[in-house]
Order: structure tokens, then C-alpha cells, then sequence
């Protein structure tokens, strides 16, 4: 169900809309945040800090290029 809806995603982005190009692409980046932060649960219900370590990789962590 994941992968065909992204495949949704993904050929939308091609198409033409009256709105800004900012816009459009910041729907799949949110549902792309979405699923990253929700994919091994809601960190809640079953905390184990995945969801924690995935914020902190991205936010805090430094990383060498």
C-alpha cells in the first residue's frame, strides 16, 4: 500500500498546478517526514527510541561530508 502510494506521489509531481513550486514540493517531503518518523511505530506506544535517534541523526549529530 506504501509503494503504490508513492508511486501516486511521485507521477503527481509532474503534473500541473496553479500553485507555487514550494508548494507542491513540500507535500511529499511531509509525507516523506511522516513516514520516516512513523515507520517503527509511534515512538509511544512501543518506545524503542528509534524515532528519538532518527531526529537526533538528523538534527543534532554532526556529519562529515
Amino acid at each position: 500500500m506504501v509503494h503504490e502510494t508513492w508511486k501516486i506521489l511521485n507521477k503527481d509531481l509532474l503534473e500541473e498546478y496553479p500553485f507555487g513550486e514550494v508548494f507542491v514540493a513540500a507535500n511529499p517531503d511531509m509525507a516523506r517526514a511522516g513516514q520516516t518518523f512513523y515507520q517503527y511505530g509511534d515512538g509511544h506506544g512501543n518506545p524503542q527510541h528509534r524515532t528519538k535517534d532518527h531526529l537526533s541523526a538528523l538534527l543534532v549529530e554532526p556529519f562529515t561530508l
